[in-house]
């Protein structure tokens, strides 16, 4: 009888760290964003200034601008995932 009195207050606190921890991720993956965002648009102004008759400069850029952020957040998380977990991988 005294585990189902326990029950829904582990049930609340495991909800509660479930749900900090997602806005920690959250917070944290927005974050990462922003600065790749904000070195991928440096890159590309850098690339444009230093060569600036390189054809298809605005393709690269919106290539860029649009997938390497994402890629760049996908690798620091799975960098984050290898150094703290021990599990094997395939």
């Amino acid at each position: 009888m005294e585990t189902q009195e326990y029950q829904p207050q582990l049930e609340r606190r495991a909800l509660r760290s479930l749900g900090l921890y997602i806005f920690w991720v959250a917070i944290v993956s927005s974050l990462l964003f922003a600065v790749n965002t904000g070195l991928v648009f440096a890159f590309t102004k850098g690339l444009e200034t230093r060569l600036p008759d390189l054809q298809g400069i605005e393709t690269i850029k919106k290539f860029a601008l649009y997938l390497l952020p994402m890629m760049l957040l996908y690798a620091e998380w799975y960098t984050w995932d290898v150094l703290t977990t021990r599990r094997a991988r395939p």
